[in-house]
């Protein structure tokens, strides 16, 4: 999605450390909205600011809230700090919302890594109901 190669940099810039512990959490507390929370922050621009947010909207709300709660917790529940966040998307058939924790360890305080994958977002998606029988 090209959108993505331009909004996924300005989301991982703010989700590294040090950057991440300064995102007010109240962004992303339980009520909020991912894609106002984006847009708050200022990651939702570049050329075309629009697809990128229809693409957002269309996040099914399940992932849409798993998203925010993944954030919001990682914002205000660790000890030390935030953790530091990768995020990328995949091309895939249906929606799919992967996440990685990597725990921490000595020499690193861990990190999440969150792969959405779905359609490209201008993409048709397929009628409702079964599919034709072959002929």
């Amino acid at each position: 999605m090209p959108a993505a190669q331009t909004m996924l940099p300005r989301v991982n810039a703010l989700a590294t450390p040090p950057m991440i512990g300064e995102v007010d959490p109240d962004l992303f507390a339980p009520g909020t909205d991912l894609v106002e929370a984006l847009a708050e922050l200022e990651v939702v621009g570049g050329t075309d600011p629009e697809i990128f947010q229809e693409y957002l909207a269309s996040i099914p709300a399940g992932m849409q809230e798993s998203l925010r709660a993944l954030v919001y917790h990682n914002l205000t529940q660790r000890e030390g700090g935030p953790i530091g966040m990768t995020f990328a998307w995949a091309p895939a058939y249906d929606w799919e919302l992967r996440i990685w924790e990597a725990a921490g360890t000595p020499d690193s305080r861990g990190g999440i890594t969150v792969l959405l994958c779905s359609r490209y977002p201008r993409d048709p998606v397929p009628a409702d109901g079964p599919a034709p029988a072959p002929n």
